[in-house]
């Protein structure tokens, strides 16, 4: 494994590469980057364009939480040009899902999984698998 994607394995490792502030440094800016993601909202992932696209909607998902904390539950996997990682989410909710009616301050936990696909040690594609519905579910979205 190179030097690359061993220091890319270790930042998965530690939830590191959900830090917008260290984006840069991991991700490939260029037009090839892209996402896979079911949205909270339901839209299509393709809204989410480039690193910038990325970061703008991480920050935008760590808004609705509060005290928002990743660990890893099984350390990242390598295959080729592919990691795997996953992880358990926690935190407490500060409002603004269309939809929830959960209270603001409602405690939250979720778990998911990243793949990233690395080239020359920058992911150029990243797909994000977590439990929207566990999620939703906690949130009161759809609750009648």
């Amino acid at each position: 494994m190179s030097a690359e994607r061993s220091a890319l394995r270790r930042r998965i490792r530690g939830g590191k590469h959900h830090q917008v502030t260290t984006a840069h440094e991991w991700l490939e800016r260029s037009p090839r980057f892209r996402v896979h993601v079911s949205l909270l909202d339901g839209s299509s992932d393709t809204a989410i364009r480039g690193v910038d696209g990325l970061t703008a909607w991480i920050k935008q998902s760590r808004a609705i939480f509060k005290d928002f904390k990743i660990t890893t539950q099984v350390d990242p996997c390598v295959d080729g040009k592919h990691i795997v990682g996953r992880w358990a989410a926690t935190g407490t909710y500060a409002g603004g899902v269309p939809g929830a009616t959960a209270p603001i301050g409602t405690k939250i936990s979720f778990t998911g999984a990243d793949i990233p696909r690395t080239e020359h040690g920058k992911v150029v594609e990243y797909w994000l698998h977590s439990d929207t519905i566990a999620l939703l579910g906690q949130l009161g979205v759809g609750a009648k």
